[in-house]
């Protein structure tokens, strides 16, 4: 069985239960866009921290939206995520527009909502039992690069009791590139933090042995199955980044196709060269066999179904086929495993040789009709 092999991103995912710090309240003026860093208490606030946050912030219409990264203390495990937070269960969407206005949506993974008021990612009925509602959707440091530069963060914003009546919530982006700066800072400032600030772009062109461990560890098994597959050493292809890998995957995979190709092709030649030459295996003229007669005139077939005449060609032999010999083979696709087809005289019987398109058949010298 060919290995299949997929080279794909990991990202860092913290299984600790974080949640973030409630920040959004009922009733609380607008805020621009801040950076700040907390402590995390995955156990409860009465027990030690064991865990940090950097994140930033903007509100607007009693409505906030955090992102922000959260990792464990020893960093082997961390997470990137945002938030929205209103004050009523609420529907949300993402856009972001230019500074020649121009809009384009903002597409977020996995968003549900979290926390007592909701369930299985969705808001449950009846009243809320909290000041704010929260709705949690996957985040990442290339998104943070998508939001800069534009002029304003749309939140396309409707309350969960009235879904048809939605309103656009806007957040300036004037000051975000600037708290965003500053927050890339203070994660560089920790030893080790900056594998979080890793973009896509830069995991794939890296050799695979320079990126964190966390990574080289969850890419362990396929890189063993990709150095089986490659028939290389796996310490090679660490020195190597995913676009490398890709591309010798993808080059091993087209070269043993082409060869498996290639091969049943080989196979199907060899049935197609069992069809005799037609014209060698012509018997006339011959006295003794009526049919020679008919060599350079036309044969066909009426077909009573559709109440027309079958063309066949011209008759250019006649050939005898004896029980059980080949007299046609046809078909066969060797990309798609399709074997040709063989077909056998079923009775011994004089067959015409029709040439029509230059190509050369047989039919039953019984069924023709000449003209």
């Amino acid at each position: 069985m060919t290995y299949r092999v997929s080279i794909s991103i990991f990202l860092f995912v913290l299984v600790l239960g974080f949640t973030g710090t409630a920040i959004a309240q009922d009733s609380m003026p607008d805020m621009d866009w801040q950076f700040g860093t907390e402590p995390i208490h995955s156990q409860g606030t009465d027990k030690p921290a064991d865990g940090k946050l950097w994140g930033i912030a903007a509100r607007k219409d009693n409505v906030q939206i955090t992102f922000r990264l959260e990792v464990n203390d020893d960093l082997s495990a961390g997470r990137w995520v945002g938030d929205i937070r209103a004050p009523e269960k609420f529907y949300a969407k993402f856009r972001l527009m230019s500074d020649d206005r121009n809009q384009v949506y903002f597409q977020v993974e996995n968003a549900k909502a979290i926390g007592p008021d909701a369930q299985n990612g969705q808001w449950k009925d009846g009243p809320g039992t909290r000041s704010f509602k929260s709705m949690s959707f996957d985040f990442n440091w290339d998104q943070a690069q998508k939001i800069r530069g534009n002029k304003t963060l749309i939140l396309n914003y409707a309350s969960a009791d009235t879904p048809d009546i939605k309103k656009d919530i806007h957040f300036p982006l004037d000051n975000f590139d600037a708290k965003l700066t500053d927050m890339e800072a203070a994660i560089r400032a920790v030893p080790g933090a900056d594998k979080y600030l890793l973009t896509e772009i830069q995991i794939k062109t890296m050799p695979i042995k320079n990126l964190p461990p966390e990574m080289q560890a969850a890419l362990s098994k396929e890189l063993d199955g990709a150095a089986k597959f490659l028939n290389r050493s796996k310490s090679d292809l660490m020195k190597l980044n995913f676009h490398q890998v890709e591309a010798l995957i993808k080059a091993e995979r087209q070269a043993k196709g082409d060869a498996k190709l290639a091969a049943k092709r080989a196979e199907h030649q060899k049935i197609y060269d069992q069809e005799p030459n037609w014209k060698d295996l012509n018997v006339c003229p011959k006295r003794d066999v009526p049919e020679c007669g008919n060599i350079g005139r036309g044969g066909y077939e009426f077909d009573t179904m559709m109440g027309k005449d079958w063309d066949y060609g011209k008759i250019i032999g006649v050939v005898w086929r004896s029980e059980g010999s080949i007299i046609h083979i046809f078909g066969g696709n060797a990309r798609m495993d399709i074997d040709p087809e063989i077909v056998r005289a079923k009775s011994a019987k004089y067959y015409y040789t029709l040439e029509k398109d230059g190509k050369i058949e047989l039919r039953p010298a019984s069924l023709i009709k000449v003209r």
